[in-house]
């Protein structure tokens, strides 16, 4: 598995046409597409299963009110411009750890972060396909 550390993904993936990762705060906007709610699609989450489920309940893998597929898959980390902090998803590890289902969906809650998995040391790799590196262009 291909490993990059955050300076990497930085120079090789936005070093042209001056896009950039968003903040913390900018994804936790852009993750909730202004909704006011728990989760961008609602404050309900299913009781029975877990957002890798196959189930008739998608909510979750559909565009927010921007448009974006974003925080989608509870497994994959998306990083910020703040080489220490991630956002979305935490490797599985609510899932993995048998917390319970909805304790598994928080991960794809618009505010959710857990600093013991999200926060990282500014200099360690990141697993390439485990994590996104969402590109952002500042408009002035």
């Amino acid at each position: 598995m291909l490993r990059l550390t955050h300076a990497d993904i930085l120079k090789d993936m936005l070093s042209s046409g001056g896009f950039r990762l968003p903040t913390s705060d900018e994804w936790e906007h852009l993750c909730g597409g202004g909704a006011r709610t728990l989760f961008r699609w609602g404050d309900h989450a299913p009781s029975d299963c877990y957002p890798i489920d196959e189930s008739d309940w998608d909510l979750h893998r559909r565009p927010n009110a921007f448009g974006l597929e974003i925080a989608m898959d509870p497994y994959k980390y998306e990083l910020t411009s703040e080489p220490s902090i991630s956002r979305g998803g935490d490797g599985g590890s609510m899932i993995c750890g048998g917390a319970g289902f909805f304790v598994g969906w928080l991960t794809l809650a618009t505010a959710y972060f857990e600093p013991d998995v999200l926060r990282r040391e500014p200099l360690a790799t990141v697993d390439v396909g485990y994590t996104i590196a969402r590109r952002v262009l500042p408009l002035r």
